[in-house]
């Protein structure tokens, strides 16, 4: 189990998608150490873990979000990647995080 949930194979959906991601992970940590030798274990695996993210990222803005909010919806509170450059919109005081039961609930309403 290399996922770190008892879980991960109850769903064969989910399956694929943790081994997709953790590939993908690996193929950059791969990547990232041919280019820069000097980098230790940790380095690149947390390098490797921030391409990740925000691979997922864009996927779910680009990909998911419009397709169950709707093109409107994603439109109307900008929430596309932008074609260029990168966000200048953050809130250091603004309270990103999702609270434990609406976390569990939309990540259980994915997976039957």
């Amino acid at each position: 189990m290399i996922i770190g949930d008892i879980r991960v194979n109850e769903n064969a959906g989910l399956i694929v998608m943790h081994t997709i991601w953790v590939r993908e992970h690996n193929r950059l940590a791969r990547a990232l150490a041919a280019l820069n030798p000097h980098w230790d274990d940790h380095q690149l695996f947390e390098e490797a873990r921030r391409i990740v993210g925000a691979e997922l990222q864009h996927i779910t803005y680009k990909e998911l979000l419009p397709a169950i909010l709707g093109q409107d919806i994603t439109d109307k509170y900008d929430l596309q990647p932008q074609a260029s450059g990168h966000y200048t919109g953050y809130d250091i005081n603004l309270n990103a995080g999702v609270s434990n039961a609406v976390a569990t609930s939309v990540f259980l309403s994915c997976f039957p």
